[in-house]
């Protein structure tokens, strides 16, 4: 394809349309990370709730509190990092697939695209779900360990 100008009409379309890829794809992320933060939260609340059940000694909620508390910290840290991580690569991925969607290197928009697109959402809900899947051990091996 040939270098465009600001003012051709169809490098006009292809900035419309990524554009509103771009919108497209921050508001799929936000709700990505929106499930992933309601997940945490409940594996967190459901981990609470099973401590002060099982705890028969009021005295001992205080303690309780304070190791709860230091593990959502540690558990929100460290999907603070991850999403760093997962930031990085998209930002990545979205200049590479700009660069080639704006200097017309994409033949077909649909595939190279949004299959493309799909295909990094299926890799962070993938990655997302271990991570649920690693918090709710943590939280269950953390409750486990009260009855010791």
């Amino acid at each position: 394809m040939g270098i465009y100008s600001l003012d051709d009409p169809d490098f006009q379309v292809l900035v419309d349309k990524w554009s509103d890829f771009e919108k497209r794809v921050s508001a799929e992320w936000h709700e990505i990370d929106r499930m992933e933060i309601n997940q945490l939260k409940n594996t967190l609340l459901a981990a609470w709730i099973s401590a002060i059940l099982v705890t028969t000694i009021p005295d001992e909620h205080y303690v309780i509190f304070n190791n709860w508390f230091q593990m959502s910290l540690t558990l929100s840290h460290q999907r603070n990092l991850k999403n760093e991580e997962d930031n990085k690569t998209l930002e990545f991925l979205m200049k590479k697939l700009k660069y080639k969607a704006l200097n017309g290197q994409i033949k077909n928009w649909h595939i190279e695209v949004y299959d493309y697109w799909r295909h990094i959402v299926q890799m962070k809900i993938s990655k997302n779900k271990e991570w649920a899947t690693y918090n709710n051990e943590i939280c269950n091996t953390w409750v486990k360990s009260l009855f010791n």
